[in-house]
């Protein structure tokens, strides 16, 4: 392909999607009672779902920072680069 989307994980594709539309993620981040998720493959979902309801104080999310779109961008090799967040 020669364009690439980078877009965080509020972009709820499947895997399947995301690779036939060339599709970077970059990671949400959810804090739940003092402790971060970062919002990858490798969250446990199951889990974080149970934390979430045991949660006593609000959840807090923060969205990926600069320097994470920047380092996907710094990784891209196709010229055509589509940012949507």
């Amino acid at each position: 392909m020669d364009y690439k989307i980078i877009t965080d994980t509020s972009c709820d594709l499947s895997k399947e999607m995301a690779r036939d539309l060339n599709i970077t993620y970059v990671p949400f981040y959810i804090s739940i009672s003092g402790v971060e998720y970062t919002d990858d493959d490798e969250l446990d979902v199951n889990a974080f779902i149970q934390e979430m309801v045991k949660a006593p104080e609000p959840i807090r999310t923060a969205c990926a920072s600069s320097f994470e779109y920047t380092k996907a961008l710094n990784d891209c090799e196709e010229n055509n680069i589509f940012v949507v967040t």
